[in-house]
């Protein structure tokens, strides 16, 4: 298919283009998994921090403190909403308006909640369920996939 493709250098342009959108959209969802579920894990250190502790772990946490590792947490959680605007603007340049809209309403608003939960909470329970809002945030990203079908 490749000889078939380059026989036609129009056809071979459009395809290489489509190729690239694609490996764009896939950087863009590695990076955002990765940034959230890093936000998550230094929530639940922060969760589990008595239990680490005892087992002599070195967590984030435990080495820095808390503060340090909530704020550590808000600056990641905020660079993922740097980096999904960035995203975003791709994807409305692209006619994804839909997930363009999507993205706004469900995940960047989630991302400010997550950022404000996380430098409010003080007890366990409260970084149990920022923790619990970073997982929806991972659930609604993924769903975010399925416009890109609805929007073709």
């Amino acid at each position: 298919e490749m000889f078939a493709l380059l026989a036609n250098p129009v056809k071979y342009v459009e395809v290489i283009n489509q190729v690239k959108i694609v490996g764009w959209i896939t950087l863009a969802y590695t990076l955002f998994a990765f940034l959230v579920t890093l936000v998550r894990e230094v929530l639940k250190d922060i969760e589990d921090m008595q239990g680490d502790s005892a087992h002599g772990y070195r967590t984030l946490p435990i080495v820095s403190g808390i503060r340090k590792a909530r704020a550590i947490a808000a600056v990641v959680a905020a660079l993922v909403i740097l980096a999904l605007g960035i995203f975003q603007y791709y994807l409305y340049l692209q006619g994804f308006t839909l997930v363009f809209w999507y993205l706004l309403i469900a995940v960047q608003t989630l991302l400010l909640y997550l950022i404000y939960q996380t430098l409010q909470s003080q007890t366990k329970e409260d970084f149990n369920f920022a923790s619990n809002v970073s997982k929806i945030i991972m659930l609604a990203g993924i769903l975010s996939m399925q416009l890109f079908y609805i929007s073709l």
